[in-house]
């Protein structure tokens, strides 16, 4: 379990993160709260 969370990290910090502009938030009552159509992410590679 702690391999794949490192790989992951390694992979992970390659990219940067945003909600997408068109991203709406509603909110859906679950055991959680969760978005009801996702979220939409942008993923961008960092030069590097």
């Amino acid at each position: 379990m702690v391999e794949i969370k490192l790989a992951l990290a390694m992979i992970l910090r390659r990219y940067a993160f945003r909600l997408s502009e068109t991203y709406v938030h509603s909110p859906v009552n679950f055991v959680t709260l969760r978005p009801q159509y996702g979220a939409q992410i942008v993923f961008t590679g960092l030069d590097g």
